[in-house]
């Protein structure tokens, strides 16, 4: 949550027992740390270089802030593979599609061994550990971990050695670092979604969220959220599977357009861009619903928001949707050409 002082210049945020604060002067600071010792034992750090774990380090002359966490993976690696892992190009397992087939393409059926008890904890373990890493830090891992995430109820050795391939893509980029620019505060989004790619016929939904400058539309800045989640109903077409990720991506956008006015950027209706024609018609109006009424009636909402103004959904071509890299696991030469823009922000997007 985000505290204001009703009549100090000074914002913290509080997460468990974790303050981090925005002051102009440090009479404001001290005023906020005597308070709080009042009631618990506080350690005050007046030059923010650590929040949640995560070190940051802000550079005034460049105008940018920078976040890692040293140590993060290695200490993981040691805790689940004390003797070493295979290094891997790439975090996940890449299976072709197999075009020109009549067999419909559906998702693979894992007929392997299940996975031993010990297997399936460490499985747990690194689920837990990378999400957290990869929201903030390390989003080139997030589709992979959330793949795995569906498969942990009851994990398979095919399970496991995905995981290996994880470990192994972290054991080789284990210092990663996410920075973000100076901007308008203007928020953008990229929405994507894969289609029956995940158990029991689900899709997914992806998207990339950042802070954009009105004067520039071809600046990319690194991510303030990174979306990868499965879709939670079964989506009877691939359009119908886009309208679900814009839906998802922009529950999260209310969020965070609420947040930033708070912070005093109020919010122009918000870009999002999405590769399926279909689904930006349905968003915008453009497209008549006839055999789309089977369509989740919730995914309607989106409909409403655009009208309201809240959002602009507009159609960009595939290849340059930065979404699509976390909905599904990419060729390795595939993977590495996009990495980079994910590993810190570029001024210009992939084409």
């Amino acid at each position: 949550m985000l505290f204001r002082h009703t009549s100090r210049p000074i914002d913290f945020t509080l997460v468990v027992d974790d303050f981090g604060i925005k002051y102009h002067h440090r009479d404001d600071f001290d005023h906020l740390v005597a308070l709080l010792g009042t009631l618990y034992g506080v350690k005050p750090h007046p030059v923010g270089t650590s929040f949640l774990g995560y070190t940051i380090v802000h550079d005034r002359v460049h105008r940018t802030i920078t976040m890692s966490y040293p140590g993060y993976i290695s200490s993981l690696l040691d805790r689940v593979r004390p003797l070493g892992i295979k290094p891997a190009a790439s975090p996940s397992i890449y299976v072709p599609p197999v075009y020109g087939s009549r067999a419909p393409q559906t998702t693979t059926v894992d007929t392997s061994d299940p996975a031993t008890t010990a297997q399936a904890k460490d499985l747990q373990i690194c689920i837990g550990s990378l999400l957290y890493y990869a929201r903030a830090i390390d989003g080139r891992m997030l589709e992979a971990v959330s793949a795995l995430s569906c498969l942990q109820v009851n994990p398979t050795i095919l399970t496991i050695a995905k995981l290996d391939r994880l470990l192994g893509y972290a054991s080789t980029h284990s210092d990663a670092t996410s920075i973000i620019y100076a901007s308008d505060m203007i928020l953008s989004i990229y929405s994507d979604a894969s289609f029956n790619s995940r158990p029991q016929s689900k899709s997914v939904a992806g998207g990339y969220h950042y802070l954009s400058r009105t004067d520039d539309p071809h600046f990319l800045n690194a991510a303030i959220v990174n979306v990868c989640s499965t879709i939670p109903v079964v989506c009877g077409a691939v359009s119908e599977a886009e309208l679900a990720a814009l839906y998802g991506n922009l529950q999260v956008a209310v969020e965070e357009r609420a947040i930033l006015a708070s912070l005093g950027y109020p919010q122009p209706p918000t870009r999002v861009l999405c590769d399926n024609e279909c689904a930006v018609g349905l968003s915008s109006d453009t497209v008549r619903k006839k055999k789309s009424k089977s369509i989740d009636h919730r995914f309607d909402w989106v409909r409403d928001r655009v009208r309201q103004l809240q959002f602009v959904v507009s159609y960009c071509p595939g290849p340059d949707n930065l979404a699509d890299f976390f909905t599904k696991s990419l060729p390795v030469h595939v993977f590495t050409l996009l990495a980079p823009f994910f590993a810190t922000p570029a001024r210009t997007p992939p084409l």
